[in-house]
């Protein structure tokens, strides 16, 4: 007892670290499943991230559309401009500048010099974009950079973002360059010129929440131009961001995407920068878990599944439990950053739940499986011989492409069924159903039809496929005779044992469709697609509301030579604007009967609108009181829907 129980836990530790690797490497190595997990953290950094108000330290000066305007050229960005700026920030008692600006080429010369004269006279640390051969400057534009910018005053403007997605997620912590110098990124080079102490290792980035307010943004934001209107106690000790908001120049994917609109995702990178800078004077942690600490809650999740997965044997429960686990820890997931900032994983718990709830079922599934099995093996007969043929003889079916193709329809229900199934006792009920399905399975095979689905009581058979048929919609109809002549001579039968058995209503609908495999790469599962499909489906169920049998559309009836119909009438489906012609099947024996004359003759009226229809049709049901149309028609006139198109309520 004790191995037995030493063994079983070890079993669902094992089942439970296997599932949070599985998960791990899955997450690791599929971009598709690594982008759904940015996808969540994004989503709720956009949706949830709580309001801030704006950063008390930092401003930002924005170059816009507007200031690009007043000059001749839009790159590079006016450099007096840029020297009024720096002399006048120098003048105004802010704490620090930088300068999210690449000045890798020269301009004017005199606006040049002007603008290497400001930051020369600079009193006030200064940092400014800096960027090398890695980043795609050629050796003229990195010697001129050089000359501009002296080292002490650099920052290296890359931005790192997932390569997935594309999205800036990272704080740029720098890199040593060819000669052996570390050049800080941007946000290190600006928090070490004010003495903050930053470190070398790459950082999350944790994003301010915007204020509630959603018109003010994160930051103080004034366009470049309006500096000099700006009372100097707003900029006093500020560090100062300079850089550029405009629509097609230096924008970033950020995960406020997940929330923006397409054209608002996108931010200025000296915006993602300032972001960078408010973490680390505020000293802010990160949102997300550390690599160790993502496992752990990936084996927890595992094991909660594993667990789960023991505490019944039903696969509905098992199913059940772990989805509820699944929405449970997806909420908490929600709710923790909501509350306390902690982006906990979410894709890769799922999938470890689902690997978990997998590996139980592989381990302890095998009575399961062994019981399914035979399930398949009982129902195996009710697959179309011609499909088990063509693909003994023709493997290369079993593939996924499909092709569209006219074919008929036929499906069957039974009348009152549900009754049925309720006033039956189980084991008499199943021997009832599976005599009745298996007969009429056999008399769709022997038309060479293809039964498609057996859903409960009803039944679905699809003609000319997979094999070809000329005479597809004639083999559908004269199938459905000979289900309704032995679903009569069936009922007939067990009401003679004393067990009530509903009649057959039968539709059939000819139409294109598309066939083919749609069960994926691993299961084959060789059906239909189709408006034509619904169709034959709505023909069987409205036999209820008719008082018929079996209805036949217009499309199948015009392609059948050797069988007889009776007009029903132009039925305006449920959901549908057109009317489908509707006809009943007889014999050649009832097309000479003075019953089918007279009420063909009354159909022509009522084609007509002939307002006398109304008197006839209450003779006729008089004198055929057992003839369902003649019932139908004659009820319908007497509460005033008159014409031969009819408009259904309901399926």
């Amino acid at each position: 007892m004790k191995n037995t129980l030493v063994q079983k836990s070890r079993t669902i530790l094992g089942s439970a670290m296997l599932a949070a690797m599985i998960a791990t490497i899955v997450v690791a190595l599929f971009p598709v499943i690594n982008t759904m997990e940015r996808w969540s953290e994004d989503l709720r950094i956009a949706y949830l991230l709580p309001p801030e108000d704006q950063h008390p330290d930092i401003m930002m000066l924005m170059i816009n559309e507007d200031t690009l305007s007043a000059f001749p050229y839009r790159s590079p960005v006016d450099r007096a401009l840029l020297a009024n700026t720096v002399r006048l920030l120098g003048t105004m008692g802010v704490r620090a500048i930088v300068l999210d600006i690449l000045f890798d080429q020269p301009t004017e010369p005199a606006k040049d010099a002007a603008l290497a004269r400001a930051l020369d006279n600079l009193t006030i640390p200064y940092v400014a974009a800096y960027a090398g051969q890695a980043e795609g400057l050629n050796p003229a534009q990195i010697d001129y950079l050089d000359r501009f910018i002296p080292p002490p005053a650099r920052g290296l403007a890359n931005l790192l973002k997932d390569p997935f997605t594309n999205t800036a997620r990272w704080i740029y912590p720098g890199k040593t360059s060819d000669d052996g110098v570390f050049i800080p990124g941007m946000v290190g080079a600006i928090a070490e010129k004010i003495g903050v102490a930053t470190s070398r290792d790459t950082l999350d980035i944790s994003w301010r929440g915007s204020p509630l307010d959603n018109k003010i943004t994160t930051f103080r934001t004034f366009p470049i131009q309006f500096l000099e209107n700006l009372p100097a106690p707003w900029l006093k000790d500020k560090i100062v961001f300079i850089g550029a908001d405009l629509s097609i120049t230096d924008r970033h994917r950020t995960p406020f995407a997940a929330h923006a609109g397409a054209n608002a995702s996108f931010s200025p990178g000296v915006l993602v920068h300032a972001h960078g800078l408010a973490q680390i004077l505020e000293n802010r942690p990160s949102y997300y878990l550390g690599p160790v600490a993502t496992f752990g809650f990936v084996f927890i999740i595992g094991l909660l599944a594993v667990v789960t997965s023991l505490l019944t044997k039903s696969l509905v429960w098992r199913i059940s439990l772990s989805g509820l686990l699944m929405l449970l820890y997806w909420a908490i997931g929600f709710l923790a950053f909501a509350q306390v900032k902690l982006l906990l994983p979410l894709i890769a718990p799922t999938i470890a739940l689902l690997s978990a709830a997998w590996l139980m079922e592989v381990i302890f599934g095998r009575q399961a499986r062994q019981q399914k099995k035979f399930i398949r093996r009982a129902f195996a007969k009710y697959m179309a011989p011609a499909v088990v043929k063509l693909l003994e003889d023709d493997p290369s079916r079993l593939s996924t492409k499909g092709e569209k193709r006219e074919m008929t329809f036929l499906f069957t229900d039974i009348a009152n069924f549900t009754s049925f199934t309720e006033k039956t006792e189980p084991e008499i009920m199943v021997a009832v159903l599976n005599d009745y399905l298996g007969q009429a399975c056999s008399i769709a095979m022997d038309h060479d039809g293809m039964i498609d689905k057996i859903i409960g009581d009803a039944l679905c058979v699809i003609f000319n496929a997979p094999v070809y048929q000329d005479n597809h919609a004639q083999r559908a109809v004269d199938c459905a005779l000979a289900i309704d002549e032995f679903s009569i001579n069936f009922i007939k039968k067990q009401a003679e044992q004393g067990i009530e058995f509903g009649i057959t209503r039968i539709g059939v609908n000819t139409g294109l469709a598309i066939i083919g495999n749609f069960g994926g790469a691993d299961r084959f599962d060789y059906t239909a697609h189709g408006d034509a499909i619904n169709t034959a489906a709505r023909l069987e169920s409205v036999n209820k509301q008719l008082g018929t049998r079996i209805c036949i559309s217009e499309t199948t009836k015009t392609l059948c030579h050797t069988t007889h119909f009776r007009n029903v009438g132009g039925l305006i489906l449920k959901g549908k604007t057109k009317p489908v012609f509707v006809f009943e099947p007889v014999s050649e024996e009832t097309t000479q009967s003075q019953q089918f004359k007279d009420y063909e003759k009354a159909y022509a009226m009522i084609e007509q609108d002939d307002p006398s229809v109304s008197a006839i049709l209450q003779d006729l049901h008089s004198r055929y009181p057992d003839d369902p149309l003649v019932t139908y028609h004659a009820q319908r006139y007497n509460q005033g829907d008159q014409g031969a198109i009819i408009t259904l309520s309901e399926k």
